[in-house]
């Protein structure tokens, strides 16, 4: 979690309330994506409250979100009486209710109530990237237009970028707009009304989208095409009571407070429980109900026998049910599994310094690390092999709190090591650029933040691990203004001719030369691909930043 502070304060209408927060230094605003939420936590009397809120706008300085006001909440209670320079915790940017890389030509949004927030949020990133698909469409429900969230503003985006939208209001509807709620009947006739190749994204209440998938069912429409958020409200169910807590053996009979999380009250009480997020989402703190009811905090109920998020939570009006922590169980299972493992690991150590601990190259050496030795890259661990070996072995059976293992001998080859010779201030993909949010699915197919991933170890040649195709997992969806040459980026990018990108650009843009503007000046992919190979130069002998040894 990042430290933030309250740096603006406002309220959109009588029922909510806007927060401008302050862009911590070490989060990534790049990271977010229009239509992802954050955890909020703050300190309110003697409790510590964690929720979810959408983030309609956010740089480097700024995190704009609006809140519904809720009778009662905890959350709305602190809302109402917090300062401006009152610290918060955030997190990073979470959720996939976003709009896909490759833009849909149609798209319908649906919300209802503050579920205008992403929404809002979408159209916004839509305008700022200056891209318009060819049908837009806005249906917002709300109970009267004096509690319609950034109302106007819908309306003067709407007329900007020639979004259709459409209003429902129970109470005092205004002109051009409809009385009335979001029924099956009324999703039934927008979604008879649509193309089958439309995407809707919608957050509102979960019968708005449980309506909409009866629709899409009775027409035959592609369920993939819809996307939704459901709201993520504060708990207004919880009730109060105990419950039997059965950990390790041991059993406890806990407190529970009104509107309290399971997980908060096993906290409290200090007994020991898993967790991380406290958002429900990194799945940490699944805990067994064995018998009684609990109520879901996101809609439903748990039932015996079922596992659950204790996060996400709370007691039911019997106020009483029993739960089990299964978690120490797997892991004395897993202890002996542990110690097999480290036997041998430790065989396979004996093996490889068999030679004194001296390294020996498997392989050949990649282009340009000719003229290194083993230690250049392969730099000593910390300590002697025997603490190396003592420290991994207490960690791995879990006898210390560290969770950090030591590399036996010499240190793995990182990132920081390829950069203490490679670290350019020009490069036009660096490492960095890749650990943002955005990347996290190339991250984990590709591992695009790792000099290793692409370049490879040992292999004698200067690419060795990547296709020639790899531009297409971030420039699908790019848009060249101005496009200077005669065959578009835009349809190269169509027609998917990934495998040219090289052709005119060099990856890190350290070379220097004149990109080609014309076909006829591009390097061939014969030349591209011995180039990757490490067979021959390509683009520019000349440098503007060569590697420091």
């Amino acid at each position: 979690m990042f430290t933030s502070w309250i740096i603006e304060k406002n309220q959109p209408t009588n029922s909510s309330i806007a927060l401008i927060l302050k862009t911590p230094k070490k989060w990534n605003s790049n990271g977010w994506t229009a239509g992802q939420f954050i955890s909020i936590q703050v300190n309110y009397g003697k409790s510590q409250i964690t929720r979810n809120y959408s983030v309609i706008e956010a740089d480097n300085d700024r995190i704009k979100i609006c809140i519904k006001i809720i009778e009662g909440g905890q959350f709305s209670s602190w809302l109402r009486v917090a300062q401006l320079n009152e610290k918060v915790k955030i997190s990073e940017a979470m959720g996939d209710f976003i709009l896909p890389k490759k833009l849909p030509q149609k798209i319908n949004f649906i919300a209802a109530g503050s579920g205008i927030t992403p929404i809002l949020s979408m159209i916004l990133s839509l305008r700022y990237k200056q891209i318009t698909p060819d049908s837009i469409q806005v249906i917002y429900a709300n109970r009267s237009p004096s509690e319609a969230i950034y109302l106007q503003e819908l309306k003067n985006l709407s007329a900007e970028l020639g979004i259709k939208a459409l209003l429902f209001f129970e109470l005092d509807p205004l002109e051009k707009s409809q009385q009335g709620i979001l029924t099956n009947k009324v999703c039934d006739q927008l979604v008879k009304a649509s193309d089958h190749n439309t995407c809707w994204f919608v957050c509102g209440p979960n019968i708005i989208y449980n309506n909409l998938v009866r629709s899409f069912e009775h027409y035959n429409l592609d369920k993939n095409n819809l996307h939704t958020e459901s709201f993520k409200t504060e708990p207004q169910k919880g009730f109060s009571g105990k419950f039997n807590f059965q950990d390790a053996g041991k059993n406890s009979i806990l407190d529970v407070r009104e509107n309290e999380t399971i997980l908060d009250a096993i906290i409290r009480s200090g007994e020991n429980v898993n967790f991380q997020c406290k958002a429900g989402i990194c799945g940490s703190c699944i805990l067994k109900l064995e018998d009684g009811l609990l109520i879901n905090y996101r809609g439903g109920i748990i039932q015996s026998g079922e596992r659950f998020l204790s996060c996400q939570c709370g007691l039911d009006k019997t106020g009483y049910a029993s739960i089990t922590n299964n978690t120490r169980k797997v892991k004395s299972r897993n202890f002996w599994i542990r110690v097999a493992a480290m036997i041998a690991a430790l065989l396979v150590i004996g093996i490889n310094f068999s030679n004194n601990g001296e390294l020996k190259m498997i392989g050949s050496y990649n282009i340009g690390h000719e003229d290194l030795k083993c230690e250049d890259c392969h730099r000593e661990s910390d300590g002697t092999i025997r603490q190396q070996i003592q420290h991994n072995t207490k960690t791995f059976l879990g006898l210390h709190g560290s969770k950090k293992y030591l590399d036996i001998k010499f240190k793995a080859v990182t990132n920081e090591i390829c950069e203490s010779c490679h670290n350019r201030p020009n490069d036009l993909h660096p490492i960095s650029r890749f650990k943002e949010i955005r990347f996290s699915k190339e991250r984990e197919t590709m591992g695009v933040h790792e000099c290793k991933s692409c370049h490879g170890e040992h292999t004698g040649k200067r690419v060795a691990n990547i296709k020639n195709d790899f531009c297409k997992s971030c420039h699908s969806n790019t848009i060249v203004k101005n496009d200077p040459i005669p065959v578009t980026h835009k349809y190269l990018f169509e027609n998917k001719k990934w495998n040219t990108c090289m052709q005119c650009h060099d990856f890190h843009g350290n070379h220097k030369y004149v990109i080609p503007q014309k076909m006829r000046d591009t390097f061939s992919k014969e030349k591209v691909n011995d180039y990757l190979n490490g067979k021959t130069q390509l683009y520019s002998k000349k440098k503007f930043y060569n590697s420091t040894k």
